[in-house]
């Protein structure tokens, strides 16, 4: 039986000029982490409307389980609007209210976390106290085996420092990129030193994300550097949580730390050469001998 692996938070369109693609940190890393030999789920909340459909349409195509995704009767599925630079790096711009502001927790929910082998959250599905509490709440039930995993994700105007220190103290794996880095270790009272981050965390593992440049993993035993592929860039968007599903579904399958960070640099690295953040990676994980 796969492993359950579970991502909790936003779920919404990205809108491009050229049209939509499904999107949300959470999301994007349940699709991706479906394609890497686990049973890859959605919890979130979308709204009683066409987007709503649509998104759960698309989840039940791509075999992402979206069973514990909540409809609510009033408040809209989100959208973001999506301009990419000639670089390919994104900027957004979310419409509220929204769906996923409002995310239960109810009985059935909380017993379903101690299946989970990990669960993956971020920062900004928390910005409204609703969501950020039945997040809260759903990790609180996590079996102990469980690796749940902090994919940060700092969005400007939707954090603040209470918040952040709380979902700190539930994650056993901090993902970051280079700039919010500093801030996390500031928010902590912790020099910028991604082994002082993690000793003072008491976490199993920091991933820091440099874009182009690749990325530094840091355990209790090792600090391990890889650098970035050249690859021609549609746009990042989504790059990130392509990174951080091969990392989970390494931990979880019990690869080494060379060989997942491996793995998740050449998928993000794929997923910027395509458009939006769900790609099509069946036919690229068969060709790439590092996925065999």
């Amino acid at each position: 039986m796969r492993p359950l692996v579970i991502g909790i938070g936003e779920l919404l369109w990205d809108v491009f000029p050229e049209g939509r693609r499904l999107g949300g940190a959470p999301a994007n890393f349940a699709f991706h982490v479906s394609r890497l030999g686990c049973r890859g789920a959605v919890v979130s909340r979308v709204g009683d409307d066409a987007n709503g459909r649509d998104a759960l349409a698309f989840l039940d195509r791509t075999g992402v389980d979206r069973s514990r995704v909540q409809v609510d009767p009033d408040l809209p599925t989100s959208t973001v609007d999506v301009t990419v630079d000639p670089e390919g790096r994104p900027t957004y711009r979310i419409h509220r209210p929204i769906a996923w502001d409002a995310i239960a927790c109810p009985d059935a929910l909380r017993s379903w976390a101690p299946e989970a082998a990990a669960i993956c959250y971020g920062s900004l599905a928390c910005r409204d106290p609703r969501s950020r509490e039945s997040i809260l709440a759903f990790l609180a039930c996590a079996g102990r085996g469980c690796l749940r995993v902090l994919d940060i994700n700092l969005r400007r105007d939707c954090w603040e420092p209470a918040g952040i220190l709380a979902l700190l103290g539930y994650c056993d794996v901090l993902k970051l990129n280079e700039d919010e880095f500093p801030v996390v270790a500031d928010l902590c009272g912790l020099r910028p030193d991604l082994q002082a981050l993690r000793a003072g965390l008491g976490l199993r593992l920091v991933a820091l994300t440099l874009g182009e440049r690749g990325s530094i993993l840091c355990s209790e035993e090792e600090r391990i550097e890889a650098p970035g592929l050249s690859v021609p860039v549609r746009d990042t968007v989504g790059a990130g949580d392509a990174f951080t599903a091969a990392l989970v579904a390494g931990l979880v399958f019990g690869q080494d730390l060379r060989t997942l960070q491996r793995r998740a640099t050449r998928l993000s690295a794929f997923v910027c050469t395509q458009a939006g953040a769900t790609p099509e990676t069946a036919d690229f994980l068969r060709r790439d001998p590092h996925f065999r």
